[in-house]
């Protein structure tokens, strides 16, 4: 099987579709589009809500984005065409177990937002931007890539709410949560 036989093609981002800088290469882009003109479909697959997936793959057309680790699915308008639940009452626990512990965290709902706790809002910026910490992986590289990510996911894209406002819409299920995100403080030597 070659390239030509392909009609889809799935691309992870970061370390696979993203270059260095997290940034798709000239080069990465135009190949996306010639593959497009051949007629074969690209899809985005990624941990990442779709929100970020889109600001992080520059905008790129692709035909379809699986979100969230596969919970969620994409059309290339942004429409959702499936979406994958986690039990409330876990979230719920997580969130409070998250509040009591030096635990970053989010909580992704179904329209890529990504929400914290108000009161926690403090504490969270102290932990971003006091020192880098490790959320996967072991590289220096990485922890720098995934520090910065962090960063901006708090200053750009992180919504905050009132903890019980938060819970009673998780509770009821106004929002239907499919990805949890933590990240912990570590001490580099």
């Amino acid at each position: 099987m070659s390239v030509a036989d392909c009609k889809i093609v799935a691309f992870d981002m970061d370390g696979t579709l993203l270059n260095g800088e997290a940034k798709i290469s000239r080069e990465t882009w135009k190949a996306c589009e010639e593959l497009q003109q051949r007629g074969v479909k690209l899809l985005l697959s990624t941990g990442r809500p779709f929100v970020s997936a889109r600001i992080a793959s520059d905008y790129y057309p692709f035909d379809g984005y699986v979100c969230s680790n596969g919970a969620a699915l994409f059309t290339e308008d942004g429409t959702l065409v499936k979406y994958a639940e986690l039990p409330r009452e876990v979230i719920i626990s997580l969130v409070e177990i998250s509040r009591q512990k030096d635990i970053y965290y989010e909580v992704h709902d179904q329209n890529s937002n990504r929400w914290m706790v108000e009161e926690d809002k403090e504490r969270i910026g102290e932990m971003l931007f006091s020192e880098p910490f490790i959320t996967e992986g072991i590289t220096l590289e990485h922890t720098k890539r995934e520090y910065a990510n962090r960063q901006f996911s708090y200053n750009e894209l992180a919504k905050f709410m009132p903890k019980d406002e938060l819970v009673s819409k998780i509770a009821s299920g106004e929002f239907v949560i499919s990805k949890m995100f933590f990240g912990i403080r570590i001490r580099m030597c």
